[in-house]
């Protein structure tokens, strides 16, 4: 029987080692099983893996605009939190 610890390592190797083949950031494979890592890292046809992640990220709605919104808003509630401290 496998622990979770080591299911996550095995799933964050295959993650690194696929980024590393496909020439893209790790945070891209966030999400896929263990398995899903798996069959892609099999699969040869290294354009036809790359157009599917790209789908995967535009369907899941990765924006950076969205994650620059989320940066600045928590940045102002940092502010906001010093401000009551300080008084």
């Amino acid at each position: 029987k496998e622990t979770k610890g080591g299911k996550r390592k095995q799933r964050m190797f295959l993650r690194k080692a696929l980024a590393r083949k496909l020439k893209v950031p790790a945070s891209s494979l966030k999400g896929k099983t263990f398995e899903e890592l798996a069959d892609l890292l099999d699969k040869e046809d290294l354009k036809g893996v790359l157009a599917t992640l790209d789908k995967a990220n535009l369907l899941l709605g990765d924006d950076e605009e969205e994650k620059e919104v989320e940066k600045d808003m928590s940045r102002g509630l940092r502010k906001q939190r010093k401000q009551i401290k300080k008084k």
